[in-house]
């Protein structure tokens, strides 16, 4: 979950994304926020998913240029092995990085949901809300799903049935 792209950690981007009524072109979250990595099999709890993200937290949703997007990609992969590993949604890496089938614009905007904890640079320093590629943050109110990643990662899940 540190150094490579997994089911669990793209299902809780995925998730991310479903919080927003799929209203994002991507999601990333830091795999160091996954503490359970195993295999999960059979019936899924609620019990589990407080396991695996044992320190909740909201998903902002962040308007910012992709120029900044690439970068917090790039970085990400350049800390494979560590918490700042990203797993994501709706991006891949072939040559360059590509967000729902096309290349990154360096000079589009994005939006794009981020677990709370990575926009306070702990885990990627330059990524704060004061970055001048970032444009806008949107915090869910605590009545919104988004407003903490288990429970959107849950609703996720029981859409699935």
């Amino acid at each position: 979950i540190r150094s490579t792209q997994t089911n669990l950690g793209q299902l809780i981007a995925r998730s991310m994304a479903f919080g927003f009524n799929d209203g994002v072109d991507a999601a990333l979250v830091n795999g160091g926020s996954i503490r359970i990595d195993d295999q999960l099999e059979g019936t899924i709890t609620s019990i589990d998913i407080f396991r695996v993200l044992p320190f909740g937290g909201g998903i902002l949703k962040v308007e910012l240029k992709g120029s900044l997007l690439k970068e917090v990609l790039d970085y990400g992969k350049s800390r494979a092995g560590k918490g700042a590993y990203l797993q994501r949604y709706n991006i891949e890496e072939k040559d360059t990085w590509f967000i729902n089938g096309s290349p990154i614009d360096p000079d589009k905007s994005y939006t794009i949901a981020f677990s709370d904890y990575l926009l306070k640079g702990f885990d990627i320093p330059f990524l704060k809300p004061d970055n001048k590629g970032v444009s806008s943050i949107y915090t869910p109110l605590n009545s919104e799903l988004g407003s903490d990643i288990r429970k959107t990662v849950i609703a996720y899940l029981k859409s699935l049935n």
